[in-house]
């Protein structure tokens, strides 16, 4: 019989620690856990976006579709952003800061 190998763990206990820390993608509030878009793989940690809880249920319990349509948002995108604001915080290069560059792309005084 075929033995297969065990599949890599995609946790980042690192991008779920920061997820928490970040304010809820729909209502801005803080106080959040970690949701897991529709169509990606259990345990996919780094496909997350930081939701209210009330929130999570309300899609869970209402459909997903008919959140992202009532709250205008698409959490895939959303994940994906997320993962990347993640990404940019670990390699040290650094996205400017919102704010910090006008509209011609000149630095800030």
């Amino acid at each position: 019989m075929l033995k297969y190998p065990k599949p890599i763990s995609r946790k980042v206990p690192e991008f779920i620690a920061w997820l928490h820390a970040e304010p809820c993608c729909v209502s801005g509030c803080y106080g959040v856990v970690g949701h897991h878009p529709a169509g990606q793989l259990f345990g996919d940690e780094h496909n997350g976006v930081p939701l209210l809880d009330d929130l999570h249920r309300e899609g869970h319990n209402g459909g997903w579709k008919t959140f992202e349509k009532k709250y205008r948002v698409n959490l895939r995108l959303l994940a994906a952003g997320y993962w990347v604001r993640w990404l940019d915080t670990q390699s040290g290069l650094g996205f400017p800061a919102e704010g910090s560059l006008s509209r011609t792309g000149a630095e800030s005084a």
